[in-house]
């Protein structure tokens, strides 16, 4: 199994840390990639989930909800790759805003 720590560290610039909670060692399960409004059903908790942000691209109220359902469901880490879609990680999770 890889921590999160590990993993940055890994890959050496290609994961960013945004804020103190993706500097735990957090133990990795496995890692997904989706686009989907609700991914939970298709993971078991424990993962890192890579997005292009497309699920992120509402409301501040609808990026609260997406971060609340993969926390309950026990996601691991949340992985945004800016570009198309984010041109820069949402505020409320750049700041800790979001409640999970």
């Amino acid at each position: 199994m890889v921590t999160l720590v590990q993993l940055v560290a890994a890959v050496s610039g290609a994961l960013i840390p945004h804020n103190d909670q993706a500097r735990r060692a957090i133990e990795l399960d496995g890692v997904h990639i989706s686009e989907l409004g609700d991914p939970t059903p298709f993971l078991d908790g424990g993962e890192l989930l890579l997005t292009t942000g497309i699920p992120l691209t509402g409301a501040a109220s609808d990026v609260g909800g997406y971060v609340e359902r993969l926390h309950a469901r026990g996601i691991g880490a949340l992985a945004i790759g800016v570009g198309p879609y984010l041109a820069a990680i949402p505020d409320a999770l750049r700041t800790g805003t979001v409640s999970a």
